[in-house]
């Protein structure tokens, strides 16, 4: 079964075109949900909704996570494929990859690339939902991975008073995720389509 690609965008310049047809050429037969991010051009949704039959979700201001809880709440499928709205799919998702219940798309080591307002904030989160911080934690890069619904659900339901609110929230909901799921039992460092550079 293919997972319903989720696409977060706050269209700029028209990358999501771009995204959604490099989707429709490698894997036809998935379902396409896009959540608006409050976008400052619109046009591109009636191509998106006409053109690549994608669900459109409108509306979103909490970022990444936000996007993907709206989609998740909206649309319950079996798995899901979180991507922001500039990456492109340069070939089919290999079979195998779709079996496995948690994927990060990128994960880098601990608090790479965070300022101090990203690491007090991360603790502040964890702290609340009195999950530890595991010191070989990875990040999951841009809060995008291929995940199944039922993983999902219980990542979500470890941080449900952590709602982004601007862009240190959005970086900072990279490690906040990352530390989750190893949380859970899944480093994204130890299940990553790309490893770290």
């Amino acid at each position: 079964m293919t997972p319903s690609i989720v696409i977060c965008s706050h269209n700029v310049d028209d990358f999501v075109l771009n995204s959604l047809a490099e989707i429709k050429t490698h894997s036809p037969e998935s379902e396409i949900i896009v959540v608006d991010s409050n976008s400052p051009k619109k046009d591109y949704l009636n191509i998106a909704k006409d053109t690549y039959d994608a669900k459109i979700i409108e509306g979103n201001s909490n970022y990444e996570l936000g996007a993907w809880r709206l989609a998740a709440n909206t649309y319950e499928r079996d798995s899901y494929l979180f991507l922001q709205d500039s990456v492109l799919q340069k070939k089919p998702i290999p079979t195998g990859l779709l079996q496995c219940p948690f994927l990060a798309f990128e994960a880098h080591r601990q608090w790479f690339g965070a300022g101090p307002e990203h690491i007090r904030g991360t603790k502040s989160i964890l702290a609340e939902a009195g999950i530890e911080i595991s010191p070989d934690f990875h990040i999951i890069c841009g809060s995008m991975m291929l995940i199944k619904n039922t993983l999902w659900k219980q990542l979500d339901e470890c941080i449900p008073n952590f709602v982004p609110q601007n862009k240190t929230d959005s970086c900072t909901s990279e490690r906040v995720l990352g530390i989750v799921m190893t949380h859970l039992g899944f480093n994204p460092g130890n299940h990553v389509l790309q490893r770290d550079g």
